[in-house]
């Protein structure tokens, strides 16, 4: 198992360096906030990362799209500010009390962020936990079935573990 971190603005590093020598191997990064716009730490976590050396391997965008409209927008706007960055990855993050009981619509928003994400070329996947999948994506297993999943897990205060196959 690989020790990774996840970055938003929440989270003010002062030393990378420090970040690095404590074992992190990888890091996500939130890319866009709810305005679409660049999570306001973006830049500077970017920054800051690769001066130490710690590989990007994707970024996620915390959803707040309940319509396919409004999905639309949001995943142009990650692509047009994490595709520059080379950020290869999309993960989509389902959580958030107005993309709850959606139904089978849930399902034309993910599908509207997937079709984005891969006609950027970009990787796509979802981010959530039990306490969103297991009422609200589980009745549509079947069709996420070849999105991969990383789990939300909180074994630790404000820490976060990716399961990878």
């Amino acid at each position: 198992m690989k020790k990774g971190i996840d970055l938003a603005k929440w989270n003010e590093i002062t030393d990378y360096t420090s970040v690095k020598n404590a074992g992190v191997q990888f890091a996500i990064l939130k890319v866009i906030n709810a305005q679409n716009n660049p999570d306001s730490r973006f830049q500077e976590h970017l920054n800051g990362l690769n001066s130490a050396g710690i590989p990007i391997i994707g970024g996620y965008t915390y959803s707040y799209a309940n319509t396919t409209d409004k999905a639309k927008r949001a995943a142009d706007a990650y692509v047009q500010t994490a595709k520059p960055k080379n950020i290869n990855t999309m993960w989509l993050d389902l959580e958030d009390n107005v993309v709850k009981g959606l139904g089978s619509n849930i399902i034309n928003i993910i599908n509207i962020y997937k079709q984005i994400a891969e006609s950027a070329n970009l990787k796509f996947g979802i981010y959530t936990g039990a306490a969103y999948y297991n009422p609200y994506l589980k009745p549509y297993a079947k069709e996420i079935a070849d999105i991969p999943i990383w789990w939300a897990r909180y074994p630790f205060i404000r820490e976060r573990t990716i399961t990878a196959d």
